[in-house]
């Protein structure tokens, strides 16, 4: 039977295996501390912390793909998530954004940003601003919450549901004549 500390030191050697895996080994301090505030290194940790950070390591390895590649979770995504959820809802909105034919270039936003700062999107800025007569310049950048994001999702599909029932209805008044 193994002692606990070489059975420690074989976790440790594992993790650290795992973590060059995932090309993370440079942040293996900040991992360990950011999981266990208070703990810089991993001679610090029990058995019962290493399973949990080992664990963590194999859940971001993931499954390979096709590719052989082996698919990463990003660690910012288990510490953010309201960020992750804001990039998620973002995305939604230019996907629908792009069923309307407005599309962005990691270059030109121009659609996107003349698009949302149409008077029916200004509900985002405060009663002063909208007072003033101040338009949304910033385009998505303005919604920065989940609400306000999941909000303008909803606003957006239903544009895009009614400009599609407009369209059908033009077709087929154009095919009755």
């Amino acid at each position: 039977m193994k002692s606990d500390e070489a059975t420690l030191k074989e976790k440790r050697q594992l993790f650290h295996r795992l973590l060059l895996a995932l090309g993370e080994e440079k942040y293996k301090e900040v991992i360990v501390e950011g999981t266990y505030p208070g703990i810089e290194s991993t001679t610090e940790l029990n058995e019962q912390q290493l399973d949990r950070l080992i664990a963590d390591a194999k859940i971001r390895i993931g499954r390979s793909d096709k590719s052989g590649l082996v698919k990463r979770r990003p660690i910012a995504a288990a510490n953010a998530p309201e960020e992750t959820e804001i990039r998620r809802m973002r995305n939604k909105c230019l996907q629908v954004l792009s069923q309307r034919g407005i599309k962005s270039t990691p270059k030109d936003w121009t659609q996107v940003n003349n698009e949302l700062a149409a008077p029916r999107y200004q509900w985002i800025m405060s009663e002063k601003e909208r007072a003033a007569g101040i338009l949304n310049t910033r385009g998505l950048g303005t919604f920065n919450t989940v609400e306000s994001l999941r909000k303008l999702f909803y606003q957006l599909c239903a544009i895009r549901d009614n400009e599609t029932v407009i369209k059908t209805k033009v077709a087929e008044r154009a095919a009755q004549n």
